[in-house]
This record gives structure tokens, sequence and C-alpha cells, in this order.
């Protein structure tokens, strides 16, 4: 039994059961790694492999129509009038366009592009002359979850206990990013 300062109904009443199922998910844990300089170096580096490869990259350039054929693929883009043909295609439009681009995929991949939905989210970086959550909490990367509407303050996983520090102070989505 929980004594005072602490009681079971505290606990209860705090709801931090309802984030156990999203820790402990395979994609959301807490503590996961990160390319050193930010997320981006990830299609920054299948650029420049592309590239040594001798393919080339075509930039801001509107994707028409995508077609599969039985050798590979090809793209039509605005400004071309040859397709680009290719062995395969890394497409990184998001779902919500990509379901609007002709393609001749197959109808199951079709009805999957149709599901996703965008949500609102709000995210609001903080950035501070010293790291406290470091040296006065030992907060060492992480996620604190609130009772508040701001849901979760995000801390960075880089650049520990240097002088300045950014965090996530205010991450939040659906109704709530809405309010914000």
């Amino acid at each position: 039994m929980l004594g005072p300062p602490f009681a079971l109904t505290d606990l209860l009443q705090s709801q931090i059961g309802l984030y156990f199922s999203f820790e402990t998910s395979w994609d959301q844990a807490m503590l996961m790694y990160q390319p050193v300089g930010g997320m981006d170096r990830i299609p920054f580096a299948l650029a420049k492999a592309v590239e040594r490869q001798g393919g080339r990259i075509h930039y801001s350039v509107p994707v028409r129509e995508i077609s599969n054929t039985p050798t590979g693929v090809e793209i039509r883009v605005d400004g071309h009038r040859n397709p680009f043909r290719g062995d395969y295609c890394v497409c990184t439009i998001p779902p919500q366009i990509l379901k609007d681009v002709p393609t001749n995929f197959s109808e199951p991949v079709k009805r999957a592009l149709a599901h996703p939905v965008g949500a609102p989210v709000g995210k609001m970086g903080l950035e501070y002359r010293r790291r406290f959550w470091e040296e006065d909490e030992n907060i060492m990367g992480g996620i604190t979850y609130t009772n508040m509407d701001l849901l979760m303050i995000w801390y960075p996983s880089y650049g520990y206990l240097g002088q300045r520090g950014t965090l996530l102070g205010y991450y939040n989505f659906g109704p709530d990013a809405e309010t914000y």
C-alpha cells in the first residue's frame, strides 16, 4: 500500500497507464537513436549513395504519373516530354498526396494509400542558456508526460551537458494542438 504523500487514487487519477502502450511500441520507445546532425541526414545519405552509383536525382519536379513496368518503373513529371525510367523508384511522396497521383498500383495498394489522413500537431521549441533538466534533474533525453493540455515535453538526445539546449516544451496533437 502506498502511504502519504501518495495514494493509489492519486496514481490512478494521473492516468499514467494511458501511455504504457505508446512507450512499449517498437517505433516510439523513449530512447531512440538519431543520426549525427539530425534526421535529415538519412535522405541526404541516400541521395549521396544514389549519385555515387551514377544515378541522378531531380528535385522540385512535380510528379504527374508513376507506372510499374515489366522491367522497372516509369515516372512522368512536369517539364519533360519523355518519362524517366529506372529499375526502381524510392517514392517519398506523402500518402495523402500520392493517392491523387495517377498510378498503375494494385487496388490493395491504392486502398491503403487512401487510408492515412493528416492530423493537427503542435510543437514548440524552447532554447535555454543552460541544460537545467540535465544538470538539476539528471534527465538525459526522453519524454515527460504532463496532465496538462500541452501533453509532453521532449528532451534532446544529443549534446548532453553542453552549455545551451533546446527542448520541445510543448508537443501535442488532435484537438489540443488545434486549440494552441
